[in-house]
């Protein structure tokens, strides 16, 4: 089967710059080197060190397309906006990125089976859809998406990486069960299983500034609003215990630097609670197993429907007990088990009882770890890689069905 898949051309495949979709395409082509059940093509933005590490794929083949910055990408955005005001139309060939993706699938989409889109702005397939029939085209949702007329003549199917998605998108849609699917993400479980020794332990909480009998709290995300770091931090500085302490890992732009008003708002609590808060600034997946390794409970603390976050299922995959809000499809990822879920409407009184209980209840905090243990298995690579594998052909097969 030959897919395509179209990125948002903001950070590069294989993911040498860190994100969620860039990373999830990553194992995809990690794995299918070793299956070969797709031959993929892969449109990407531009990256040097990206395209030495494109070099050892044999059956997948890169589109690297420069995304031009700078004043040039400035000024697009500025004319793009102002056209779109005055004329309510999108102009998405001033981004040059976008044009030339559209161009390319214009020119070759009759060579895939299915073109799979991972981020980019919805309309700019919609020439594509008309050449070729909206059922060549597949929009796989990261996030929550309502369905639309004007989508579904461009998508004659989706992929979701969650049911929650998946049942809020069919409230609104046209097409039939069995071109909605959910395939859940997965990661690759040998790099966040990487055993550290006490000794190492205990000189990572050291060159922290961490005693080795802190409860520590990992958070790892974005330092945006939606991800709810700023109400953990506010919750946790009403906690009087002095061993409960925060570990923050993470920066507003995938390590490119911090950048607007709320990552700053977030630095300032960061200062004003130093002697509770430790803040790393962006680590590098393969460097997160550490981290998580020397970690007491792993935070997930959306203040929105988060759809699938992939730190949660790292922190499961590493064996922590999580504490999460019951949003989006957070619940679909741990269970009662091996994770206690608290409301956004009541988030700070929740999270403070709940850190509490975990940290006076050795037992309790065990028999979380051991139920996080027995998930792993659901989240690997190899079982995303299949499912995703499934839908596909199941799509593909299906694309001459009206709906």
């Amino acid at each position: 089967m030959k897919i395509c898949i179209v990125t948002a051309g903001l950070l590069p495949i294989p993911d040498v710059r860190g994100g969620a979709i860039e990373r999830l395409m990553t194992l995809i082509a990690d794995v299918n080197e070793i299956d070969k059940r797709m031959e993929m093509t892969i449109l990407t933005q531009f990256n040097k060190n990206a395209v030495e590490l494109q070099k050892k794929y044999r059956y997948t083949h890169f589109v690297n397309i420069k995304n031009w910055g700078g004043l040039y990408y400035k000024l697009a955005w500025k004319i793009r906006g102002a056209l779109k005001r005055m004329l309510k139309k999108d102009f998405y060939d001033l981004h040059i990125y976008e044009h030339r993706v559209k161009k390319f699938l214009l020119e070759h989409g009759h060579e895939y089976d299915l073109i799979v889109n991972e981020g980019l702005q919805y309309d700019v397939l919609e020439k594509v859809a008309k050449k070729y029939g909206r059922n060549k085209l597949c929009a796989h949702l990261h996030c929550n998406q309502l369905a639309s007329n004007h989508f579904e003549k461009i998508y004659g199917s989706v992929i979701t990486v969650s049911d929650f998605i998946r049942k809020q998108y069919a409230k609104s849609s046209n097409l039939s069960e069995r071109r909605m699917l959910t395939v859940f993400n997965g990661i690759d479980l040998e790099k966040l299983q990487i055993e550290m020794t006490l000794e190492e332990k205990k000189n990572l909480r050291k060159e922290l500034g961490l005693e080795e009998d802190d409860f520590i709290l990992i958070f790892c995300g974005r330092l945006v609003a939606q991800k709810g770091i700023k109400e953990t931090i506010s919750a946790l500085s009403e906690m009087e215990e002095e061993k409960i302490k925060l570990l923050i890992l993470g920066s507003s732009n995938f390590g490119l630097g911090d950048q607007g008003e709320f990552p700053r708002i977030v630095k300032k609590m960061i200062d004003e609670n130093r002697s509770k808060i430790r803040f790393t600034g962006f680590v590098p997946n393969d460097q997160i197993y550490k981290y998580l390794s020397v970690s007491d409970v792993g935070l997930v603390p959306s203040v929105y429907n988060d759809p699938c976050p992939l730190s949660m299922i790292e922190m499961i995959v590493s064996g922590l007990p999580t504490i999460a809000t019951r949003a989006g499809g957070m619940t679909e990822i741990g269970n009662e088990k091996t994770t206690r879920y608290i409301s956004i409407d009541s988030f700070q009184k929740d999270f403070v009882e709940t850190v509490r209980t975990l940290y006076r209840d050795d037992n309790l905090l065990e028999n979380m770890k051991k139920s996080a243990q027995s998930r792993r298995d659901f989240f690997s690579k190899e079982r995303f890689y299949f499912d995703f594998v499934e839908a596909t052909s199941s799509l593909k097969e299906d694309r001459n069905v009206k709906n």
